[in-house]
Protein backbone atom coordinates (compact mmCIF):
# COMPACT_ATOMS: atom_id res chain seq x y z
CA UNK A 1 0.00 0.00 0.00
CA UNK A 2 2.73 2.43 1.04
CA UNK A 3 4.04 2.33 -2.34
CA UNK A 4 0.91 2.61 -4.37
CA UNK A 5 0.97 6.30 -2.33
CA UNK A 6 4.75 6.78 -3.76
CA UNK A 7 4.10 6.01 -7.15
CA UNK A 8 1.13 8.38 -7.01
CA UNK A 9 2.79 10.79 -5.16
CA UNK A 10 5.60 10.62 -8.33
CA UNK A 11 2.92 10.54 -11.16
CA UNK A 12 1.23 13.70 -9.82
CA UNK A 13 4.60 15.37 -9.77
CA UNK A 14 5.48 14.34 -13.67
CA UNK A 15 1.96 15.30 -14.46
CA UNK A 16 2.77 19.05 -12.74
CA UNK A 17 5.90 19.16 -14.55
CA UNK A 18 4.61 18.12 -17.86
CA UNK A 19 1.69 20.43 -17.35
CA UNK A 20 4.54 23.19 -16.76
CA UNK A 21 5.93 22.44 -20.33
CA UNK A 22 3.77 22.12 -22.12
CA UNK A 23 1.85 25.28 -21.03
CA UNK A 24 5.06 27.00 -21.81
CA UNK A 25 5.86 25.73 -25.45
CA UNK A 26 2.00 26.39 -26.12
CA UNK A 27 2.42 29.67 -25.61
CA UNK A 28 5.97 29.73 -27.30
CA UNK A 29 4.59 27.95 -30.50
CA UNK A 30 1.12 29.89 -30.49
CA UNK A 31 -0.84 26.88 -30.87
CA UNK A 32 -3.15 24.90 -28.00
CA UNK A 33 -2.16 22.70 -25.24
CA UNK A 34 -4.11 19.66 -27.03
CA UNK A 35 -1.96 20.35 -29.79
CA UNK A 36 1.18 19.84 -28.01
CA UNK A 37 0.30 17.12 -26.15
CA UNK A 38 -0.68 15.35 -29.39
CA UNK A 39 2.86 15.87 -30.62
CA UNK A 40 4.67 15.32 -27.17
CA UNK A 41 2.49 11.91 -27.31
CA UNK A 42 3.91 11.26 -31.25
CA UNK A 43 0.37 11.35 -32.20
CA UNK A 44 1.58 13.88 -34.70
CA UNK A 45 4.67 12.70 -36.92
CA UNK A 46 5.73 16.52 -38.66
CA UNK A 47 8.97 18.27 -38.38
CA UNK A 48 7.45 20.26 -35.62
CA UNK A 49 6.17 17.68 -33.63
CA UNK A 50 9.48 16.79 -33.35
CA UNK A 51 10.77 19.57 -32.83
CA UNK A 52 8.11 19.74 -29.23
CA UNK A 53 9.27 16.49 -28.67
CA UNK A 54 12.85 16.99 -28.23
CA UNK A 55 12.15 20.85 -26.62
CA UNK A 56 9.67 19.27 -24.15
CA UNK A 57 12.48 16.63 -22.93
CA UNK A 58 15.19 19.28 -22.89
CA UNK A 59 12.66 21.11 -20.56
CA UNK A 60 11.36 18.00 -18.25
CA UNK A 61 15.19 17.34 -17.84
CA UNK A 62 16.21 21.16 -16.49
CA UNK A 63 13.03 21.01 -14.97
CA UNK A 64 14.13 17.54 -13.10
CA UNK A 65 17.35 18.73 -12.53
CA UNK A 66 16.48 21.66 -10.38
CA UNK A 67 13.94 20.01 -8.39
CA UNK A 68 16.34 17.06 -7.67
CA UNK A 69 18.88 20.01 -5.88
Amino acid sequence: MAIDKINKKRREGRSTLKAIVVKELSQKYDVTPAAVYQAVRGDSNSEWAEEVRKECARMMEELSSVLKK
